[in-house]
């Protein structure tokens, strides 16, 4: 993702983007010294992109007391669920100097899986908890605005009590079903059950596949409310619901993990997406005007 979006941006030539993971290519971790366009930090293992932009958080203090006020923003990392379990992220978390960082903001990719399993226990809950008790603000967007216009209606707190209790490996299986599997096995088997089935029945069979995942780290609209409330005071954790590989043939398959689409399956999504599978590196059409987005200082 973040070469791609370095070559939309004219940063990258189009030469290099056949040269992920080769060596002397494009690397897999963003890395100032191997990369052709030098990332804000180099990662690699777990957890060094989460922690990184605490010691660029700690630098600027630095510079500010003893060069004289520079320039201040936001620091941002996009951190993967899984890379929580990382000890590393968990000391940075609970240093009292951290709570003073109020420049700093992670992004949690919650999409409950790992490199090749579905974590049965990823309890956002306990998380937002562990945090909150470390001094973070912590901003939870876990549904899309198709799910909560659902909600909305009759039944639809029905539904919402079904998707917040249910385990992950079942939801994960939920991505992976036919719509006429969705009907049977989405209301589940509780007393809420009667009140879903009449909420669904009116949903056609693409709708009711695209309600199933439209969690609100994929609704640019939700996100944007939660960036709108970040609290520059206190370090900030942003938990956004994802589906791993959305939209691609393996979404939500527990071993997705740098999975390559079939010779069938990309001209599909190429069809889809209204690219050219012929013209792979095509750039973004331009745009009347710029999308607008939630206002805030930009990024450190």
């Amino acid at each position: 993702m973040l070469h791609a979006i370095e070559y939309l941006l004219g940063q990258l030539d189009a030469s290099a983007l056949t040269t992920l993971r080769a060596f002397g290519g494009l690397q897999s971790y963003p890395s100032r010294s191997k990369d052709p366009v030098p990332a804000d930090y180099s990662t690699g293992s777990v957890g060094i992109g989460a922690t990184a932009p605490l010691w660029g958080a700690l630098a600027r203090r630095y510079v500010d007391t003893h060069l004289g006020p520079g320039s201040h923003g936001r620091q941002y990392s996009l951190v993967g669920d899984a890379e929580l379990d990382e000890g590393a992220v968990w000391e940075a978390v609970l240093d009292p100097m951290v709570a003073e960082l109020g420049e700093v903001v992670w992004i949690v990719d919650l999409n409950r899986q790992s490199l090749d399993r579905v974590v049965p226990m990823m309890g956002a809950t306990r998380l937002a908890g562990m945090f909150t008790a470390a001094g973070w603000q912590v901003l939870t967007v876990k549904y899309g605005r198709r799910l909560e216009e659902l909600f909305a209606r009759p039944g639809g707190a029905a539904l919402r009590r079904r998707l917040d209790l249910m385990t992950n490996p079942e939801y994960q299986r939920m991505l992976r079903r036919t719509p006429e599997q969705l009907r049977e096995t989405l209301p589940g088997g509780g007393p809420d059950a009667a009140e879903i089935i009449e909420l669904i029945a009116g949903l056609g069979d693409g709708e009711l596949a695209q309600a199933v995942r439209n969690l609100g780290g994929h609704d640019l609209e939700a996100l944007g409310e939660a960036f709108a409330q970040i609290d520059d005071g206190r370090p900030t954790v942003i938990l956004a619901y994802t589906v791993k590989g959305y939209g691609l043939a393996t979404e939500g398959h527990p071993q997705n993990h740098s999975a390559l689409l079939t010779e069938r399956q990309l001209p599909e999504l190429a069809d889809r997406v209204g690219a050219d599978p012929a013209d792979p590196w095509a750039p973004i059409p331009p745009v009347a005007s710029p999308p607008t987005c939630a206002p805030g200082p930009p990024s450190g």
